[in-house]
């Protein structure tokens, strides 16, 4: 989906306990720093070093030895909601 669809990662925000990753679709994904072991424990000074990889697709820190990809980025959002999901209605 990521690279059917074209999906990137635009933009990095970063407050003191969330990620805010806007994508070129517009959406703005929010994960919490807490769920990554190594963000967790860094200061703001670290969690604001870091670069875009892969095309768009990924997230480094080069202190924290840290990568994040937007595969598993969305994989984690879609296996929570389909989990907290009665119903799933495919149009």
């Amino acid at each position: 989906m990521i690279f059917s669809k074209g999906l990137r990662i635009e933009s990095l925000l970063i407050d003191d306990n969330r990620l805010f990753i806007s994508l070129n679709t517009k959406q703005i994904l929010i994960d919490k720093i807490e769920n990554h072991k190594r963000l967790k424990t860094a200061s703001l000074g670290d969690l604001n070093e870091f670069r875009f990889i892969a095309n768009g697709t990924g997230i480094h820190w080069p202190s924290l030895d840290e990568d994040l990809s937007l595969y598993g980025l969305l994989k984690d959002y879609f296996i929570k909601n389909f989990q907290e999901q009665s119903e799933l209605v495919i149009s």
